[in-house]
């Protein structure tokens, strides 16, 4: 039998409470019954209410209960942390620290997580700025986005690092050999951007990573990059506009198809499949949550309005990573680089 992968669950930081949680935390149980175990961080009354959710013909399914008496609201700042020291994401980080889970699945405050993750789990050696590695839909293979939105002030050494990482992430998670690396900038010529964009062009044209220069933002779609590398205020702003764009083209194809009669009626006898799969497709669900990489081990952080399938999906991909060595990977990654860049 292999090696059975320890995830914590932070069920008490999502927008919409403990039930959508545990329904996901039970399609990845049952996907993974002989190699996976999940430890519900979160009030212990709350949870056992929902405790039939996690029973199946067979019986219970694998899972503990670690009880956290309050949680982080998402309205409330990183240093929440301090003043909660008994909430479910840092309990769930403590855990982590002391090697009791492998893995951290949190749909909650992503500041929290990040501040609980860097003071309780620490960063691998060399690493400065932890960073949130998104992936963005694309037909044939995802695209990783980094950072997408831990960072808002990044040097140039930060994104040769995310760089590492993110081609790392993209290597061991979506099966792409050599990734190509894009540098997100205002144009396509190394002398285009601010001074830290130029830099960072600079160290990673001497790296030894597939890197294919700068990508501007109408080419992130396209099959230019696998990994965008970015700072994390940019980042996050392209992902929600992407977000935003998907949503919005959707919608305004399912009106348009709406407004007569016949237009509904071949969009049902001839498009419905076509429009079911451009859903399916675009839908953020599918990829769960973004791992945050940069730490010693291994936090998902998920959407604040995930679902039974974003749970179920975050689970997977924290069960995968960890099954992968994903971080040790990263770090081997990281001390290459290292040893490069001092020999040079």
């Amino acid at each position: 039998m292999s090696r059975v992968v320890r995830i914590a669950v932070d069920v008490m930081g999502a927008d919409h409470g403990p039930e959508p949680i545990l329904e996901g935390v039970r399609r990845a149980l049952m996907l993974h019954r002989d190699n996976l175990f999940v430890v519900l961080v979160g009030h212990k009354d709350t949870i056992a209410r929902y405790m039939h959710q996690l029973r199946d013909s067979d019986g219970e399914l694998a899972v503990d209960i670690h009880h956290a008496d309050t949680l982080i609201e998402m309205s409330e700042p990183p240093l929440a942390i301090r003043r909660k020291p008994n909430s479910s994401i840092v309990i769930a980080m403590q855990l982590l620290s002391a090697g009791e889970v492998d893995a951290v699945v949190t749909p909650g405050n992503t500041g929290a997580a990040l501040t609980a993750g860097t003071l309780f789990v620490g960063r691998l050696s060399n690493v400065e700025r932890p960073a949130i590695a998104a992936l963005i839909p694309r037909p044939h293979c995802p695209i990783v986005l980094i950072d997408a939105g831990a960072n808002v002030d990044c040097r140039p050494w930060h994104l040769m690092q995310f760089a590492v990482m993110g081609s790392t992430y993209a290597e061991t998670i979506l099966n792409i050999s050599s990734p190509r690396i894009g540098l997100l900038n205002i144009g396509e010529e190394p002398s285009k951007g601010d001074e830290a964009t130029k830099e960072a062009y600079e160290l990673l044209s001497h790296s030894q990573l597939n890197f294919v220069g700068n990508v501007e933002g109408r080419d992130i779609l396209f099959d230019k990059a696998d990994v965008i590398v970015t700072d994390g205020f940019t980042g996050n702003v392209v992902l929600k506009t992407l977000e935003g764009c998907g949503q919005l083209v959707y919608r305004e194809l399912r009106h348009q198809f709406a407004r007569s009669w016949w237009r509904r009626a071949v969009a049902g006898l001839l498009l419905r499949q076509l429009f079911n799969e451009l859903r399916e497709w675009m839908d953020w669900r599918e990829f769960g949550g973004a791992p945050l990489l940069g730490l010693r081990k291994l936090c998902i952080i998920g959407h604040g309005a995930s679902d039974s399938r974003a749970i179920e999906r975050a689970i997977c991909i924290a069960h995968n990573a960890v099954r992968n060595n994903l971080m040790e990977r990263i770090s081997e990654g990281l001390q290459h680089m290292h040893a490069l860049m001092a020999s040079a």
